[in-house]
C-alpha cells in the first residue's frame, strides 16, 4: 500500500483479528431479544476532513452478511468483516441519538418488532437467542484484509458465506430472466422462492465451481429467495419485480403528460407539475404542498424539474403518442422559451434560469448572478438540449405525428442551448462543477 514516509494508514496494522462475543452462563433461563454490535467505524460522511476515514459497503441478510471498509482514494488493502461460528448478522441501524453510529445485529426480534410497530417494512426474519440454565452460546465475526473486490468475493466463498452474482440484477421486469452464480465452500442445496407459485427456479448445475440458476418472476413487488446451505445456513435475496420496460416507459410518459399544468392565467402555463402520490396533489408555483423552504425549487426547474421533460421527449422520439407531444410543445411554448429560457430577442440568449424559478428571477431587483442574470448553472442545460434534440428526431423522423416547430428550428435551439451553456456562464462567471458550487465573477 503506497504511503508517504513514516506514515501508516490504520488499516495497514490489521492483519486479523476475531471478535468473540461469549454468551451465559445463567442459573436461570435467559433470552436475548437483542444482540447488537457497535461499529464506531470512522466513516467519510462523520469526517469529512479525515484523511483516514473510510467508506462503508455492506449486505446484511442473514448467514452471508458482510461489510467491507474502503478508503477515500480507493486503494487496497480494504477492511472486512464477517460473521463466523456459524452466526449470522439478521439487521443493522444508526441510533437517531448517534447517527454515527452503525450497528448490526445477530439477533434483533426485539428491535424489528419496535420498529415494525412504529411502521417499519422490514421484511427479512428476526430472531431472539435463549439459552437454558447452564448453557453458553457464542456469536462472533472475524475481521480480515483484503486486496481489491475479486479478492473480497474469493473471501466470502472461502469463509462459507455465499458470493452471489445476478444478472441483469436484483430489479428485474417479469419478461426478463434472472441468472444467479453462487459461489460458496459450503454448498447450497435449495433455493425457497417467497412466492413458489409465481416463480419458476430452474437449476443449470455447476460452472468453475458455482451454482448456476435461472429465476423467472410472475409476482409484481418484493419478492424474496432464501438460499438454504447444507450446514443450515440461510441467506435471504430481495427481489423488486416490476411489469417490462417498454410498459413502464409507456405508463410513465403518459402519466406526465397528464399531470401537466394547462391554465393561461398563470406564468407557469405548460409545466409538467410533480405529483404527490400520498396526497394526491399536483404541485405548482402555488402549491408546493410539503416541500419547504429553498427545495421549493424541485417544482419548476433544476434537475427534478427538468428531468421530465428530457425523458418525455427522449421517450417519444423512439414511442411516439401524439398527447405528449402536444404537452411537450406546450410546455416549450409557454413555460420554456421567454420564461426558463432566454429567448433570441434577448441578451444572453438560450441562457437558462435556475432556481428557485424563471418568474423570480426575471422579477428581481438583483440585476446580478442572484437575480436576473441567474443562469449560471450547468447541471440545468444537457436536460434542455435532450429536450430539443429529441424533439428534433420527432420532427424528422416520425411521420404523421404533429410538432410546432421543424426539425431545423428544434436542432438550432438543442445548439443554442449547448452553446449558452459555455457563452452565457463564461461572460459573467464561473462554477466548480459542483452541484452546491457557489459561482465566482471573472473580471
Amino acid at each position: 500500500m503506497a504511503q508517504g514516509p513514516g506514515h501508516a494508514h490504520p488499516l495497514a496494522r490489521v492483519t486479523g483479528a476475531h471478535a468473540p462475543l461469549p454468551l451465559g452462563r445463567s442459573a436461570w433461563p435467559v433470552e436475548f431479544g437483542d444482540l447488537a454490535l457497535p461499529l464506531p467505524i470512522n466513516m467519510i460522511h462523520a469526517a469529512k476532513g479525515d484523511s483516514d476515514a473510510l467508506l462503508k459497503h455492506s449486505f446484511i441478510s442473514g448467514r452471508s452478511s458482510h461489510i467491507f471498509w474502503q478508503r477515500k482514494d480507493s486503494l487496497t488493502p480494504w477492511l472486512a468483516m464477517l460473521p463466523e461460528n456459524g452466526a449470522a448478522l439478521e439487521y443493522w441501524d444508526a441510533p437517531k441519538n448517534s447517527p454515527d453510529l452503525y450497528r448490526v445485529f445477530f439477533h434483533a426480534a426485539a428491535e424489528v418488532a419496535a420498529v415494525q410497530a412504529a411502521g417499519s417494512r422490514w421484511r427479512l426474519p428476526a430472531t431472539s437467542l435463549t439459552l437454558a440454565p447452564g448453557e453458553t452460546a457464542r456469536r462472533g465475526v472475524r475481521f480480515l484484509l483484503v486486496d481489491g473486490y475479486a479478492a473480497m468475493r474469493r473471501t466470502i466463498a472461502e469463509h462459507g458465506l455465499i458470493d452471489v452474482e445476478v444478472v441483469p440484477g436484483m430489479t428485474v421486469p417479469t419478461d426478463l430472466e434472472v441468472t444467479l452464480s453462487l459461489g460458496s465452500r459450503v454448498p447450497v442445496v435449495r433455493l425457497e422462492p417467497e412466492h413458489s407459485q409465481h416463480t419458476e427456479c430452474t437449476a443449470l448445475g455447476e460452472r468453475a465451481g458455482r451454482k448456476l440458476f435461472h429465476l423467472r418472476f410472475a409476482r409484481l413487488g418484493e419478492n424474496h429467495v432464501t438460499l438454504h446451505q447444507v450446514d443450515g445456513g440461510r441467506t435471504t435475496l430481495e427481489f423488486f419485480v416490476t411489469e417490462p420496460v417498454e410498459t413502464m416507459i409507456a405508463k410513465r410518459g403518459a402519466f406526465i403528460a397528464a399531470h401537466r399544468h394547462r391554465d393561461p392565467a398563470k406564468w407557469y402555463d405548460g409545466l409538467l407539475a410533480e405529483w404527490n402520490m400520498e396526497s394526491e396533489t399536483r404541485l405548482g408555483p402555488d402549491n408546493y404542498d410539503r416541500i419547504k423552504g429553498w427545495r421549493i425549487y424541485e417544482v419548476t426547474c433544476d434537475d427534478p424539474g427538468l428531468s421530465k421533460p428530457a425523458f418525455l421527449a427522449a421517450k417519444n422520439a423512439d414511442y411516439p403518442v401524439q398527447a405528449e407531444i402536444d404537452a411537450l410543445d406546450d410546455y416549450v411554448e409557454h413555460f420554456v422559451w421567454g420564461g426558463l429560457q432566454r429567448t433570441t430577442e434577448e441578451q444572453w440568449p438560450y441562457a437558462l434560469y435556475g432556481i428557485p424559478d424563471w418568474k423570480r428571477n426575471r422579477d428581481s431587483a438583483d440585476p446580478g448572478d442572484k437575480g436576473r442574470k441567474h443562469f449560471w448553472r450547468p447541471y440545468d442545460y444537457p436536460h434542455i438540449v435532450l429536450m430539443y434534440f429529441a424533439l428534433c428526431r420527432i420532427a424528422r423522423d416520425r411521420h404523421g405525428f404533429r410538432t410546432r416547430l421543424n426539425a431545423a428550428a428544434y436542432l438550432e435551439r438543442a445548439f443554442g442551448t449547448a452553446r449558452a451553456m459555455f457563452i452565457a456562464q463564461a461572460s459573467q462567471q464561473s462554477c466548480s462543477g459542483n452541484a452546491g458550487c457557489s459561482p465566482s465573477r471573472i473580471a
